[in-house]
Parts: C-alpha cells; sequence; structure tokens
C-alpha cells in the first residue's frame, strides 16, 4: 500500500454526510444485487455516523469495525466475485490497521 495517504478524522460533518449520500446513491443503484447493496448501504451508515461522532473513536477502530463487516459480507455471498471483493476489502482494512493509519497516539498517515 505505497503511498497511501488516508485522513479519516479530518473531514468535516458536512463532508461525511456528502459522502454517505454518495454510497446511498450507489446502493440504489444495485437495487438487483442484495449484496451490493447492503454494503453500499453499510458504507452509508458508517459515514453518517462519523458525521455524528467527530472525534469519539480513531481511525483504527472504524478500520477494524469495517473490516469484520467485509469478512461478514464475504460469507454470505453468493457470488465468488462479491465475495472476493468483500474479502479483498477486508483485508486492505487490516492492512491500515497494520500500517498504523488511524492510530490514537500515531499519525493519520500511512508510511
Amino acid at each position: 500500500m505505497d503511498g497511501l495517504q488516508m485522513s479519516w478524522d479530518n473531514r468535516s460533518a458536512e463532508q461525511w454526510l456528502e459522502q454517505a449520500a454518495r454510497f446511498q446513491k450507489m446502493a440504489g443503484r444495485f437495487d438487483h444485487h442484495p449484496q451490493l447493496n447492503a454494503s453500499f448501504s453499510a458504507l452509508a451508515e458508517d459515514a453518517a455516523k462519523r458525521a455524528g461522532q467527530r472525534g469519539e473513536s480513531s481511525d483504527r477502530d472504524y478500520f477494524r469495525m469495517r473490516a469484520g463487516r467485509e469478512r461478514a459480507a464475504a460469507t454470505v455471498a453468493r457470488d465468488a466475485r462479491v465475495r472476493r471483493v468483500h474479502l479483498e476489502m477486508a483485508e486492505r482494512y487490516h492492512a491500515l490497521i497494520r500500517a498504523g493509519v488511524g492510530t490514537v497516539a500515531g499519525s493519520t498517515a500511512a508510511p
């Protein structure tokens, strides 16, 4: 994940709400594919929570929670391609955790 720069906590509540709206719009595009609809809806819900919880939890906690949700979504996915995408996303969240992104005492950018 060379060169990855993420700083989730620097977003304003308005930016989080805009992100939630974009995810919800994507969820609506996948009404015919329940797994993708559920994934984008979960991302929208998470972004909306972040808008209301600014500063209450670390990015690391968020990444840990998202990795768990992605793994759970992979276990119920019927399509192998969808399952692979969920597992890849879970691994990306774990990589951010391993890199120390979003730690309370550490930086919010990957080395």
